[in-house]
């Protein structure tokens, strides 16, 4: 997985689109998360923003977080890829003080067939993703800024 910094003057918005891309699975994350390489697979992309910097978004965090995208899915792990993490600094003022956020936008890609994908789709919504990572996380609670859907 490759990690890279960047700010943003404005908070995430909300939005969702889906794209299906039909291609070999990509390189294994951190984790040592893949797809079957044998088969082309269709992928459900989207990005979850997670309220915490990238130093605490480790190999046994992104463990857990696969694994629960996995639960939300209802898919195998192996199926979940972190493709890529961002992190993002938001700058705000609410009634005259300045607030600074720290986010980390984590690119995620789940495997699915072409018969599968609008099921898996469909299962991934941000309080089914939200709900499994509170259960994989005990007595975390991990709210999501925001999650879209390309």
């Amino acid at each position: 997985s490759s990690s890279s910094s960047s700010s943003s003057s404005s908070s995430s918005s909300s939005s969702s689109s889906t794209t299906t891309s039909s291609s070999s699975p990509a390189s294994s994350s951190s984790t040592g998360s893949t797809a079957e390489s044998s088969s082309n697979y269709n992928y459900v992309e989207f990005v979850y923003n997670l309220p915490l910097p990238s130093t605490q978004f480790a190999a046994a965090e992104q463990k857990a977080y696969i694994k629960a995208v996995a639960t939300a899915a209802e898919v195998a792990s192996s199926q979940v890829v972190i493709y890529s993490t961002s992190q993002l600094i938001m700058r705000r003022s609410v009634s005259g003080k300045k607030l600074l956020s720290v986010s980390l936008a984590v690119d995620t890609r789940v495997a699915s067939t072409a018969q599968t994908y609008a099921t898996v789709q469909a299962k991934l919504t941000p309080s089914r993703i939200t709900q499994a990572i509170v259960s994989e996380v005990t007595g975390a609670v991990i709210p999501p800024l925001s999650a879209r859907f390309r």
